[in-house]
């Protein structure tokens, strides 16, 4: 599950397409017809479907529909998918979201395009349109997250600069010690789900702070908290990104490190706090809508027995399953796999990929080619989130 951009057709946007994609808001009537293609996309199952009704409102993103625009050559030549059957102007062929993550980072995610029109560069296309919006929220980058394997996303992606910034391992907790025992949360994106889903996470929170592994101003010395987090290695492998909402990341600064710890979200190991051993977590204690609603650490970094040593704790204390990634050899985990396996936390070989494209003068975006993709709507602004 999860919000990772779905494989996506990569011939030239040199295709044989006479039409422009014509890019706008999406809107409540295009449900039928979008559900229609993006239902499916994994094994017959899709988030987008639970994320319909929530990113429709979501003020912290555009969610953007492309659909079939008529030729601008004046040829009157019939409009075809790409087995020449036709098609009609105004009809939704795909879909994507540009959101926010922070006041100037932006994420793509949920692209998806209609089967009867892919190879026919329209997701090229598409993520030109992404980026005309992206740049109007005067963002300084843009993230995406992608399967490893998903070479299509991979190379879409790079056609505008888009390329891999780090990939990310999943860890969580298995009462049976199976990576196969993955479970299947019911989907965040549901108001009441959500609603539980807080709940559990203020729980956890109450838990840890009865136990004294909060972080507090009167307590711990923050400062040097965010020296030593900072510096550690697992998080810079990491470009120093956490997971405050599922499937989503932004760079964690010291200025939202301090929120965090002023909410009591930053979970540290105690022993560990000025000694060689050192360890720390954050846990968001509200459930963000989003397909995942398990309990899941925004960051987890230190060092090994001191890392491994807390997500146990966490884990006990709570009493529920957790999740957590690290980057893909991170110094936290490399050499302690099989302390974490014999705490009961499993993964799998599937990595999270995120992509990444700096917004400056040294990185121009793309020129609207009005024969290929129209802006219907000029790009606005959306609002950020207060991770």
């Amino acid at each position: 599950m999860g919000a990772g951009r779905a494989d996506a057709e990569t011939l030239t946007r040199a295709s044989t397409r006479r039409w422009p994609l014509v890019v706008r808001r999406a809107r409540v009537e295009d449900r039928e017809a979008v559900l229609g293609f993006a239902s499916a996309t994994w094994d017959c199952w899709d988030y987008i479907p639970n994320a319909w009704p929530v990113w429709l409102e979501a003020a912290d993103g555009a969610f953007l529909v492309g659909e079939v625009g008529e030729p601008v050559d004046g040829t009157g030549e019939e409009m075809v998918d790409v087995e020449g059957n036709p098609l009609t102007v105004g009809q939704p062929v795909a879909i994507t979201r540009v959101a926010m993550v922070s006041t100037n980072e932006a994420w793509l995610e949920g692209i998806r395009v209609d089967p009867r029109v892919r190879g026919m560069g329209v997701a090229a296309d598409l993520q030109v349109a992404e980026l005309q919006w992206v740049a109007a929220q005067a963002a300084v980058i843009v993230r995406y997250a992608t399967g490893g394997e998903n070479e299509g996303s991979h190379r879409l992606g790079a056609r505008d600069g888009i390329n891999l910034l780090a990939g990310f391992g999943g860890w969580w907790w298995s009462a049976t010690g199976s990576a196969e025992d993955d479970g299947d949360d019911p989907s965040a994106f549901d108001p009441q789900i959500r609603e539980a889903a807080t709940a559990r996470r203020r729980d956890a929170l109450k838990r840890l702070g009865e136990a004294g592994m909060i972080a507090t101003a009167e307590r711990d010395d923050i400062d040097h908290l965010w020296r030593r987090l900072s510096g550690d290695p697992t998080f810079t492998a990491g470009h120093q990104l956490f997971e405050a909402r599922s499937w989503a990341m932004a760079e964690l600064t010291e200025t939202l490190f301090r929120r965090h710890v002023e909410r009591g979200e930053v979970v540290v190991s105690r022993e560990s706090v000025g000694g060689s051993g050192w360890a720390v977590a954050i846990l968001v204690g509200e459930q963000l809508a989003s397909e995942d609603s398990a309990l899941r650490l925004a960051l987890l970094s230190g060092d090994g027995v001191a890392g491994l040593a807390l997500a146990d704790q966490i884990r006990r204390t709570v009493d529920q399953p957790l999740r957590f990634r690290v980057p893909v050899d991170a110094p936290m985990i490399s050499g302690h796999e099989l302390g974490f396996r014999a705490a009961g936390f499993v993964t799998r070989e599937w990595e999270m990929h995120v992509l990444a494209r700096p917004m400056d003068c040294d990185h121009p975006i793309p020129l609207v080619d009005p024969a290929r993709v129209v802006l219907a709507e000029a790009p606005d602004r959306v609002e950020a989130p207060r991770w």
